[in-house]
């Protein structure tokens, strides 16, 4: 599930020193990323399906909006 692949994810940011927080959130996408931004959270991941079968991220930045899509040793890389 995509809930599952989100704490996969999460553990490999973990071994690599990065905090990342799983929101499953009952509130829909855009309100979950608007609350996000609201408090302050610098980066996003944003994870559905999609992402899940290509085991890629769609990344967000605080101020820029949508980055990109990124493997997820990428995108653990690169906050490095």
């Amino acid at each position: 599930s995509v809930h599952d692949y989100c704490h996969e994810v999460k553990a490999k940011a973990a071994k690599a020193g990065i905090r990342v927080e799983v929101d499953r959130g009952v509130d829909r996408l855009p309100k979950q990323v608007r609350n996000a931004e609201k408090g302050k959270v610098p980066i996003m991941a944003i994870v559905g399906v999609k992402e899940m079968e290509t085991g890629e991220l769609a990344i967000r930045r605080k101020g820029m909006g949508d980055v990109g899509s990124f493997t997820v040793d990428d995108f653990i890389t690169n906050m490095l």
